[in-house]
């Protein structure tokens, strides 16, 4: 039997049974609490009492669908101010996000799961962003032909993961089960659902919002909190002393300075030491081995003339004139006297001298008087 039909029969006692569910206004209560105003589509309205009726009281524009004519023709006298559609929920057009809040409260019951997933799509496309659909049904595994208050008439109810199916794609923020005792008819499990459409724009905005004072307030408390923990770090300074961390730092980088100046001190005494001694220190002559007689009389003969004089003394110059007139051969270990196995001449008074002189114009020693006479006689 056609379900409007079966309903256009029962319609008073009806009306006067499931009518006066006192549930409804518990969840009517959560769901404006939800949708806070706005145009309202009330699926299955029946004849407008308590929903639409309710709904327009509290300020909603309510637009109401049913497939009794007389349910319609009693919402109309019931909720003046509503609007309410003859027609097959089922068949509905609705415009993309066009309703802030949906109400089913026992009509879904009566659609098969093909008809209720189609327009369960059509529905959640309707809602606005942030908007909320309420649904009642009965509880159990009943799908086909039954009775309603005498009537034949289609009807399917629904398990708890069978609701939550449904409203996939939605967050549900509402589930809840409740008994309903009619009179005069057998004990029925109702459950009850509110789920809303994600407004992913609003939650941008929110998310966008956190960010920006998590940046402004506890990061940068964070910050602070960390620069300031820093500050009150203390080190001891070596007498059981506490001091910030920074004048620690302070100090170690003034001690770095102070022995990289001592270091620099130490050098230039070092400077000072070695400098002299360096002054003192007879030139090297680079010996070099060579052959034959000649070269090594060469080689000594340049050695005698780079002997170091000894320093001069101004006040006493008896003592200048010996060591100008001092010779070579005056040293013991001088090589040539090494060479020629002559002794050191010892020192003669100045009349064995002259004497000396004298026999030396006489005579000629050869090699000798060549070795040390002038260097530019050579």
């Amino acid at each position: 039997m056609n379900v409007g039909k079966a309903y256009d029969k029962i319609i008073d006692e009806y009306a006067m049974i499931y009518g006066k569910n006192p549930e409804y206004k518990y969840f009517l209560d959560q769901f404006t609490a939800t949708v806070k105003k706005g145009k309202i589509l009330d699926l299955g309205c029946g004849t407008g009492d308590p929903v639409a009726k309710e709904l327009v009281k509290r300020g909603y524009d309510v637009i109401g669908v049913d497939c009794s004519r007389k349910m319609i023709e009693a919402a109309n006298d019931n909720v003046k101010k509503g609007v309410f559609i003859l027609g097959d929920m089922a068949d509905l057009e609705l415009e993309e996000e066009s309703y802030d809040g949906i109400c089913a409260l026992f009509s879904f019951i009566h659609l098969r799961k093909k008809e209720l997933e189609k327009l369960m799509k059509k529905l959640q496309k309707s809602l606005k962003p942030g908007g909320a659909i309420l649904i009642g049904v009965r509880e159990g595994n009943l799908d086909g032909k039954t009775k309603m208050l005498g009537e034949g008439m289609y009807m399917h109810e629904f398990t708890e993961d069978e609701l939550r199916i449904l409203l996939s794609g939605l967050t549900i923020t509402l589930f809840d089960k409740r008994e309903f005792h009619p009179s005069g008819e057998a004990k029925e499990e109702h459950i009850f659902a509110m789920a809303t459409k994600p407004d992913y724009h609003e939650e941008a905005n929110e998310i966008e919002e956190i960010i920006k004072k998590e940046q402004l307030t506890h990061h940068s408390q964070e910050d602070d909190a960390m620069f300031e923990n820093l500050l009150k770090q203390v080190v001891s300074d070596g007498r059981g002393e506490k001091e910030p961390l920074f004048s620690f730092y302070e100090k170690a980088d003034s001690q770095q300075d102070k022995n990289a100046g001592q270091a620099e001190d130490i050098d230039e005494f070092v400077k000072e030491i070695e400098e002299p001694k360096k002054a003192k220190q007879k030139p090297k002559t680079a010996v070099q081995e060579k052959e034959g007689f000649k070269d090594l009389l060469d080689q000594l003969i340049a050695e005698a003339e780079n002997e170091p004089v000894e320093p001069e003394e101004e006040d006493d110059e008896e003592e200048e004139m010996k060591k100008k007139a001092r010779s070579p051969l005056d040293d013991e270990n001088h090589p040539l006297n090494r060479i020629l196995g002559e002794e050191k001449p010892k020192k003669k008074s100045k009349k064995e001298k002259e004497k000396e002189k004298k026999k030396d114009s006489k005579k000629s020693y050869g090699l000798i008087r060549i070795r040390f006479g002038s260097s530019k006689g050579r």
